[in-house]
């Protein structure tokens, strides 16, 4: 089946769907007024009085999406004084050739690594990480957790169904996965890069076929609505709010939420068998350059005021108790265990991306 490639939209556009949009617009929420509890300062400051004395006055991390993850990085900052942090825009196979190529250099430029959860499956044996298991997620769910401590997931990406709230009546919503296969979203659909493991939208695909909520049958259905592919998520958001695509294949929430707050015509809906949701793991570089002041970010993102200031960007927390993300109050996740990611997802990746796209 051949989809149709969208192009992209630039950025300036969005900005301006901001301005013009009929709706009023949502309003951003304030950073949450938690304080780090006594047990959690205590950890991080031993922490944080280590790296100081080792002369540690940055943290470089390797990261999917630098912009959500900001608000956390400047709480930090603003904590731990003297220390910075240096994000650094990467991800997937680039990121893994990255690494890999500075291992083998003898020279890692990377404190702390975002690894998506389809970057744990080729990286779980490159001894590229240093075991660190922080207190602060002593509670963290088994299913976030990777191998002899190499990295744990302080934040998922739980993904919503992108619509256009002008042009689609919340009446004539999908409210099954089913129901997002109807021929009446042929040629109005929208989706990510189906190219294996490069968008959310096939990670997404490859935990419900996992989980058994779609099947093959239901992944030819999806081809044969010709699904408009966009080269990112930013592009895909951008045109459903234009119009070029009413309702897209599911996303990840933090791009669709901060739409929202700028006031373009964008709605999320979530579906009744579940949101799939994918976590993303923090590991320590083996030969950082910066080893404790990274462990101490990385410890932080596990305190209940980085899982707060987290949970308002959109993003998902993964400690017991902490915020829901505005809006995915009714959510029900779909997660992998760790058995599952290692042994299942990237097939189950190839064979959605295959399906669909041939």
């Amino acid at each position: 089946m051949k989809l149709r490639h969208a192009l992209a939209i630039g950025t300036s556009l969005m900005i301006g769907l901001a301005a013009c949009s009929s709706g009023q617009d949502a309003a951003a929420p304030a950073a949450p007024s938690v304080e780090l509890a006594a047990a959690e300062a205590a950890y991080l400051d031993g922490l944080y009085q280590e790296a100081q004395a080792a002369g540690e006055s940055e943290v470089v991390v390797y990261t999917p999406f630098p912009p959500a993850l900001q608000s956390v990085f400047d709480a930090f900052t603003d904590d731990y004084p003297g220390i910075t942090v240096t994000p650094v825009a990467i991800a997937g196979p680039p990121m893994q050739a990255r690494l890999r190529a500075e291992a083998d250099s003898g020279s890692p430029q990377a404190d702390l690594v975002f690894m998506g959860q389809s970057d744990t499956v080729p990286l779980r044996d490159s001894d590229l990480f240093e075991p660190f298991a922080p207190e602060l997620a002593a509670e963290l769910p088994s299913e976030y957790r990777g191998p002899d401590d190499l990295w744990q997931m302080p934040i998922s990406h739980t993904t919503v169904i992108p619509y256009n709230n002008r042009t689609v009546d919340e009446a004539d919503l999908p409210q099954t996965w089913a129901d997002l296969t109807d021929p009446r979203w042929s040629g109005l659909l929208g989706s990510g890069d189906l190219a294996a493991g490069t968008s959310g939208t096939v990670s997404a695909l490859a935990i419900l076929y996992i989980k058994g909520v779609v099947d093959d049958a239901w992944l030819e259905r999806a081809a044969q609505l010709q699904p408009t592919i966009y080269p990112s998520s930013g592009a895909l958001i951008q045109g459903v709010a234009t119009g070029q695509s009413a309702i897209a294949l599911p996303q990840g929430n933090p791009s669709s939420y901060t739409a929202v707050l700028q006031g373009a015509p964008i709605g999320r809906a979530l579906l009744a068998e579940g949101m799939p949701s994918f976590g993303l793991g923090l590991a320590v570089t083996r030969g950082a350059p910066n080893p404790t002041a990274a462990r101490l970010l990385d410890a932080y993102f596990f305190s209940a005021k980085a899982q707060a200031v987290a949970a308002t960007t959109g993003l998902t927390p993964t400690m017991p108790g902490a915020p829901v993300p505005p809006g995915l109050e009714d959510a029900e996740l779909l997660v992998l265990s760790a058995e599952e990611t290692q042994q299942q997802f990237i097939p189950a990746i190839e064979h959605v991306a295959s399906t669909i796209s041939g």
